[in-house]
C-alpha cells in the first residue's frame, strides 16, 4: 500500500486556482513595476479595523481639498481590490475603483484619501493594469 494517491477533485481545483492566482499576481506585479509603481502587491488585501485610527482631516480636506469623509475613506479600504504595502508594512495604500486611501499602520492614522476624479497618472495606470489582467472590480 505504498505509492502516490491522486488528490481529490476539490484539492486539485484549489491547487489549480492557487497556481492561476500566483501567475496573475506575478504578471500584475511585473507590469506595475515597469510602470514605476512601487510597493508589495496584495490582490487579497487585509481589511484593517480603522475604528482606532485617527483621520487626518487637516491634510485630506484642508490642505489637499480632497473632500473625502472618514466614512468614505473606510469604504474605499473595505472595497479595495488591491493594496500596495510600503516601507516594510508601515504604510498600506488601498485602491478601490472609486477612490484611494493611504493608511499609516504604525501611527494608526488614515493619512490621505481621494476620489476617482483625482486619480493621477500612476493610479490610472494601476487601474488599467488591473482591468487588463482581470483583477479589477470596475
Amino acid at each position: 500500500m505504498r505509492g502516490r494517491i491522486a488528490p481529490s477533485k476539490e484539492t486539485y481545483k484549489k491547487y489549480q486556482s492557487d497556481i492561476e492566482f500566483k501567475q496573475k499576481t506575478d504578471t500584475i506585479r511585473s507590469k506595475l513595476k515597469k510602470a514605476g509603481i512601487k510597493g508589495d502587491l496584495s490582490l487579497r488585501p487585509d481589511r484593517l479595523n480603522l475604528s482606532e485610527f485617527t483621520f487626518d482631516d487637516q491634510h485630506i480636506s484642508s490642505e489637499r481639498e480632497h473632500s473625502v469623509s472618514r466614512m468614505k475613506a473606510v469604504r474605499f479600504m473595505q472595497k479595495a481590490d488591491i493594496a500596495l504595502i510600503r516601507w516594510n508594512g508601515q504604510f498600506i495604500n488601498y485602491y478601490d475603483p472609486k477612490g484611494v486611501v493611504y493608511v499609516d499602520v504604525r501611527n494608526k492614522n488614515i493619512r490621505t484619501a481621494f476620489r476617482k476624479e483625482e486619480f493621477n497618472e500612476k493610479v490610472l495606470k494601476l487601474r488599467e493594469v488591473l482591468k487588463k489582467n482581470g483583477a479589477a472590480n470596475d
